[in-house]
């Protein structure tokens, strides 16, 4: 067989399997393309997200925006958000990862003692954050508000909260 017939066989082959694959990508882009370009649009409208009238303003929005301290607050706060607890964990996963290669005894050890932080630390932040400092029956501010001191949550604190 020459070459051109047995690039013919092998796309008519595979072609049926590339049909099976057609509704999910059809549905992922709509998911996807539909609401991007809705949200394109009302970028540049005035609307208050529930009633069917959109008048169009242009780039005002977009203006307010660039002047709005909050959103700037926002951004330094999204950069260090960042900085903090995006690229120091990756540093240390990176030196755990170098010592791993290095040491080949008690690795797999090691593989289980430094991921077992990373599954049980979420699940645990949140019960203590949850019942241990904010419940207001049995809560550490809940119990220092019915004794009388005035404490905020710590997350209401614009100094606070992000950390």
């Amino acid at each position: 067989m020459n070459s051109n017939v047995l690039r013919k066989t092998k796309r008519q082959s595979t072609l049926g399997f590339h049909l099976f694959s057609l509704p999910a990508v059809v549905l992922s882009s709509v998911v996807v393309i539909i609401p991007a370009l809705q949200t394109i649009y009302s970028a540049f409208t005035k609307w208050n997200g529930i009633s069917p009238v959109k008048q169009w303003i242009g780039l005002q929005n977009f203006t307010e925006l660039v002047n709005d301290w909050v959103f700037w607050k926002a951004i330094s706060n999204n950069v260090t958000w960042m900085l903090w607890f995006v690229t120091i964990p990756v540093l240390i996963a990176m030196v755990a990862s170098m010592l791993m290669v290095r040491f080949r005894i008690g690795y797999k050890t090691f593989q289980s003692i430094y991921l077992i932080p990373y599954l049980l630390a979420p699940t645990t932040n949140a019960i203590i954050w949850l019942n241990v400092i904010f419940s207001p029956v049995a809560g550490i501010v809940g119990f220092l508000q019915k004794a009388g001191i005035n404490i905020n949550s710590p997350l209401s604190n614009i100094n606070t909260a992000l950390f």
